[in-house]
């Protein structure tokens, strides 16, 4: 439940952060701080892979906001990729890396998850077609 897509339809990606994550050690390489914690700076430096190469993309803790009414009042909650129900924060910190690479976050929108994968790991993919 870390990773939740929010306001841009980039689940593509975002699904595919997910699936990578299941494995212990496949998405933390992306990070270059290992320890995992929260920086007091706010600065954070990742990995992402284009055309094979990783480049080093260096970001700030700084997410887009929106307000949200609830039933205890006006909250705000990020745009995009929502923090984790336990607090996490590295699925919004990874859009916000992976959209730096890309432009922007609306230039997200639709894509195909081998793409993402090949972004966060640097590995090939292959379609795999099944017959009728």
């Amino acid at each position: 439940m870390d990773v939740r897509q929010g306001a841009i339809g980039d689940c593509w990606f975002m699904a595919t952060a997910s699936a990578l994550a299941e494995k212990p050690n496949r998405l933390e390489r992306v990070f270059l701080d290992k320890s995992g914690k929260m920086r007091e700076s706010g600065i954070y430096g990742m990995n992402i892979y284009t055309l094979g190469v990783p480049h080093s993309v260096v970001i700030d803790d700084y997410l887009p906001l929106q307000k949200v009414a609830t039933k205890d009042g006006i909250v705000y909650e990020t745009l995009f990729s929502h923090v984790g129900e336990d607090q996490s924060m590295w699925g919004s910190l990874l859009e916000k890396a992976f959209a730096k690479v890309y432009g922007n976050y609306g230039h997200m929108r639709a894509g195909d998850p081998r793409d993402a994968a090949r972004a966060l790991n640097g590995s090939p993919s292959l379609l795999m077609a099944h017959a009728k």
